[in-house]
């Protein structure tokens, strides 16, 4: 017998017979999420752990109702995989809704058949394949796009930066001083004035600015951003400048930073 091969075997049955996926999935979603948005990395661990435990329990709810460990992990990767792909349902939902009554009739009675092509094409292979060698792809599947996604983070730096926040020694948490006053500013991310609002959407929103007004906040009725990104603005006007006038972003305009995590510093 090789030495070790007992034990490389081992592992490739534990690869086969665990349901990995799901978890490797949904610590992907967060990696790449707080990767992307270039969040300090000492603010992402109560969300992945709240990610691995939901997933958990949603693997323990489809047990209880399927009776089979890697039925249950393949369901609650579908389900994830489902919650993943939302946003192409919003996209067309977007599309629908501004097309014309027989683009929309179209666009729907197509969605629903590849609906319902999928569904049919994932239950015969779910019937013809033996369910352990599911589970054992849906888990390198899972485990590769973890590898590709932390991989393409180093790649881009923030990796890097991630390695800086752990090690910084500070807190990520803004400290507040006694003895200045207490501001809150509340941004409305992606809310459009109140003109705005009546000449692009058609509603007014008169109500909500007269309860800010009766509350004794300061409403502009005439306010204008100078960059369309949250970031861009945040980062402006907390320096109460233009981001030309400050030195770390003539890095990014000339290439010689970049643009995450240099802007959320």
């Amino acid at each position: 017998m090789i030495p070790g091969r007992g034990r490389i075997a081992g592992r490739g049955r534990a690869f086969a017979t665990w349901p990995l996926h799901p978890f490797l999935l949904a610590a992907t979603f967060v990696i790449n999420a707080a990767g992307t948005t270039a969040v300090d990395a000492r603010m992402i661990g109560r969300p992945f752990a709240i990610a691995i435990v939901l997933t958990g329990l949603l693997i323990l709810l489809a047990l209880l109702i399927l009776r089979d460990v890697r039925k249950a992990g393949i369901a609650t990767t579908a389900i994830l995989a489902l919650n993943g792909a939302v946003s192409l349902f919003a996209i067309a939902g977007a599309v629908i809704e501004r097309s014309s009554w027989w683009q929309s009739t179209l666009w729907t009675l197509l969605l629903v058949l590849t609906a319902a092509l999928s569904g049919r094409l994932a239950l015969k292979s779910l019937r013809r394949t033996d369910l352990r060698s599911i589970q054992r792809g849906l888990n390198l599947i899972a485990a590769i796009l973890l590898l590709v996604v932390v991989g393409s983070l180093v790649l881009q730096g923030s990796a890097t930066q991630a390695w800086k926040d752990l090690t910084s020694g500070t807190s990520p948490h803004t400290p507040r001083a006694s003895h200045k006053p207490d501001i809150l500013l509340l941004l409305l991310d992606g809310y459009p004035r109140a003109d705005t609002m009546q000449r692009v959407l058609g509603e007014g929103n008169e109500s909500f600015v007269s309860a800010l007004r009766a509350q004794g906040f300061e409403v502009a009725r005439r306010s204008r951003a100078n960059y369309t990104f949250t970031q861009l603005t945040m980062a402006s006007m907390l320096h109460m400048t233009h981001l030309v006038d400050l030195e770390a972003y003539r890095a990014i305009s000339n290439r010689t930073a970049p643009e995450d995590p240099t802007v959320r510093n």
